[in-house]
């Protein structure tokens, strides 16, 4: 299977339309396979044993005739996939891009290979009923960037702007949106 990744998607997202991944829960720990997501959890054999993803967004691993939540799926929920059109960029390190083989197996694990980060283009933008600085930029740049980003991402589009109160933005005005790298 293969599919591009969007800003925004988590496991849960990339495991619902089929992607096998392999994450690191903690430091010094092995690499296991989250498997595709099926009503009682996915299953794929791996070299540490039998790993699946269930539906409430927990890992679990079948041990003993027994489906047994990981200790470390709180850390596995919260990893989210960033970029913009790019493959993953694991752990929200921008600048780190990993592959992963479209036909995975256990104990793979994803392959490092340096790239810059994803740039946004420019180019303008038509101020609509109900439309914010931040609506906007969380449309054009994505939403589920930090929310420090899209601060940043505010003041920059202001000052490309010469908007010197975010809050007072017109209907039909229309805004430069700047080519920024995050």
């Amino acid at each position: 299977m293969s599919r591009t990744l969007v800003s925004g998607d988590n496991l849960y997202v990339i495991n619902n339309a089929g992607q096998v991944l392999h994450y690191n829960p903690s430091a010094g720990s092995t690499w296991k396979t989250i498997p595709t997501l099926s009503p009682l959890a996915g299953v794929v054999w791996t070299s540490t044993g039998l790993w699946g993803y269930g539906n409430d967004g927990f890992v679990y691993q079948y041990i003993n005739n027994a489906w047994k939540k990981d200790p470390d799926a709180k850390d596995v929920v919260s990893l989210s996939v960033s970029g913009n059109g790019q493959t993953l960029f694991a752990l929200n390190e921008l600048g780190q891009l990993y592959s992963m083989p479209v036909s995975a197996t256990g104990g793979q694990k994803w392959t490092a290979f340096a790239v810059q980060p994803p740039t946004y283009s420019s180019g303008v933008y038509v101020v609509r009923p109900g439309d914010t600085l931040l609506r906007i930029v969380r449309y054009w740049y994505g939403m589920y960037l930090p929310p420090e980003t899209h601060l940043r991402l505010v003041d920059q589009v202001a000052r490309a702007n010469n908007i010197t109160n975010p809050d007072l933005i017109q209907v039909g005005q229309t805004l430069k949106m700047p080519q920024v790298t995050l």
